[in-house]
């Protein structure tokens, strides 16, 4: 076999392998259970956070969410480890 067909069946290889990884990857994760309430809380916050470059105050994002500044913020350390404001730019890295 010569280099240029041995290097064509190695890249179908990895093309197969690539796209049985990513079929996999579906169907597993269409199996897992809907997240818990609290991280689709935190997820929502962080989005309400990055479209707002950081600046939207807590006070304010808590009752878009349902739920009250203080159990954000810990709902914030439970989840990602740090409270929201560490998304603030120009906020010390947690």
């Amino acid at each position: 076999m010569s280099a240029s067909d041995r290097q064509k069946v190695l890249q179908k290889i990895d093309e197969s392998r690539d796209q049985a990884i990513g079929f996999l990857q579906d169907y597993l994760v269409a199996r897992l259970p809907e997240a818990p309430s609290a991280a689709r809380t935190v997820t929502a916050a962080i989005g309400f956070l990055a479209r707002s470059n950081g600046r939207l105050p807590i006070a304010a994002l808590a009752p878009e969410l349902g739920t009250t500044s203080r159990t954000l913020e810990r709902l914030f350390r439970r989840e990602v480890g740090f409270v929201a404001q560490g998304l603030r730019p120009g906020a010390p890295i947690p």
